[in-house]
């Protein structure tokens, strides 16, 4: 397997847009990075700014981070958000370059203020749960794709992870978990669309959601094969 590379950050939006779309890198910790169609890549996070930037193409999964529960969009929330956010820029980090991991902000984080939950896009996230029927009550949500995730049409092959309840910390170990399944070798050699990638992929994270409790429940869509399971079920 080739090394990994360093991951780049950089952000992207409608009000602070190039004429290529494509920003400079900014001091943000991270999530979304606009990637060439084609040559050598050197990131796997995207932070989309504005609901109008669209979530870029050309990988081999899609691990949208969703933030739609009322108890963190309060104003006392912020601190949950700020702890949250380098657990998943972590993640975005070790999945490596083939692997996109996406968070939404509506504008550039207000960092260490209440005002940071205002710039959370709270409504996109929204309209994703909607599409795939998912309660708010039990974000924050990860859903993971092979297909490129439109916001208003729902893909044939999805996992959900139901995070409510969970701490940041908590967030953090199952996502390096995740990190470590998506990128096994023996996962990399079955076909994205099959089934047997998404009965693969539940059963390396069902353990590590054993461990860590019962506030993350995973969900497995993939045609005939559809899969639920909490971790409070033995």
């Amino acid at each position: 397997m080739a090394p990994r590379k360093k991951a780049v950050v950089k952000t992207r939006g409608a009000e602070h847009r190039s004429h290529d779309g494509i920003l400079a890198a900014m001091m943000l910790a991270v999530t979304c990075v606009a990637a060439p169609l084609s040559g050598v890549r050197a990131q796997a996070t995207e932070v989309l700014i504005t609901a109008g930037t669209e979530i870029s193409e050309d990988y081999e999964t899609w691990s949208l981070f969703l933030i739609c529960n009322p108890s963190w969009a309060k104003p006392d929330a912020y601190e949950r958000i700020q702890s949250l956010w380098p657990e998943f820029t972590g993640f975005g980090r070790a999945i490596g370059d083939n692997h996109l991991a996406v968070w939404f902000w509506r504008q550039e984080p207000r960092w260490g203020t209440e005002e940071l939950v205002e710039d959370l896009d709270v409504e996109r996230a929204a309209r994703y749960c909607d599409t795939y029927g998912l309660r708010p009550s039990r974000s924050p949500h990860v859903l993971v794709t092979t297909t490129y995730p439109t916001v208003d049409e729902r893909v044939e092959e999805y996992i959900v992870l139901e995070l409510a309840g969970a701490e940041p910390g908590e967030i953090g170990d199952f996502l390096g978990e995740l990190a470590d399944a998506l990128f096994a070798d023996d996962l990399s050699s079955l076909d994205p669309k099959s089934g047997g990638f998404w009965a693969s992929l539940f059963e390396k994270i069902r353990g590590p959601i054993r461990r860590l409790g019962n506030d993350i429940t995973i969900t497995i869509e993939s045609g005939p094969l559809q899969l639920r399971w909490s971790g409070g079920e033995h």
